[in-house]
């Protein structure tokens, strides 16, 4: 079985637009709909906003139903100049921007630096890179995530996040505390973020109302392209 967690109702319902057989399941307090993708098991739950919700509601999935792979689907805010909104970031590599290495280890903060930096399976990504339709009219990237709890959207935030961490190709709330979540529980994850906003543009909020609902699906699409061409026993091989 597959997990998909998603921390909003808009980015779970367009997965389970994809999904047949579905039927609702209930755990500690927590909705699970079950069903196929491509005659593949799945189970998606909304795991909230945030770095605490999104880790504990990815802990309880693994414990209910063991998956071979969480999936983590959803949209954030663009960093790189030449991203455009509906672009789609893969992550190799994830940290958190809103930890302050320079006071816990007197350390400046950054990818080589930071005391969390988790990194995914590169073939997992490469599989979902191929799966990207490219006939879309947009791009898909692979690249580093950064994640914390708050919406970059201050010129400050901004700025700060960008110098920090140059290599980051989007922000969020959810990923990297979703990742460390899965290196605990050894549980391979596929990080997929449909770009809502660019966050070094003036006016991203803005383009984040308008754009959220269609980078939803652009990323659930992705999501369901890569569950019909994986294979566990391939991708172990």
């Amino acid at each position: 079985m597959i997990g998909i967690l998603c921390a909003m109702e808009s980015e779970m319902n367009a997965i389970v637009e994809l999904m047949d057989e579905c039927r609702k399941e209930e755990h500690f307090e927590r909705s699970y709909v079950k069903g196929k993708i491509a005659d593949k098991a799945v189970v998606v739950s909304k795991c909230g906003i945030g770095k605490v919700s999104s880790a504990i509601v990815c802990a309880m999935m693994i414990q209910a139903y063991q998956p071979e792979l969480i999936i983590n689907v959803g949209v954030a805010g663009g960093a790189k100049d030449f991203e455009k909104t509906l672009d789609i970031v893969i992550a190799d590599r994830l940290t958190y921007h809103d930890w302050d290495n320079d006071i816990i280890e007197d350390r400046p903060s950054s990818f080589a630096n930071n005391t969390y930096v988790f990194e995914t399976d590169q073939r997992l990504n490469e599989m979902a890179l191929k799966a990207f339709d490219s006939q879309c009219g947009h791009k898909a990237y692979i690249g580093p995530i950064v994640s914390g709890d708050s919406f970059v959207a201050r010129r400050e935030d901004v700025a700060r996040i960008t110098s920090t961490y140059p290599e980051a190709y989007c922000c969020d709330m959810e990923s990297t505390s979703i990742a460390h979540c899965c290196q605990y529980y050894h549980t391979p994850v596929l990080i997929i973020r449909s770009l809502s906003d660019i966050v070094t543009r003036e006016n991203n909020s803005v383009d984040y109302s308008q754009f959220m609902p269609v980078a939803a699906g652009q990323a659930a699409k992705l999501c369901a392209g890569f569950i019909k061409t994986y294979n566990k026993k391939t991708e172990l091989d």
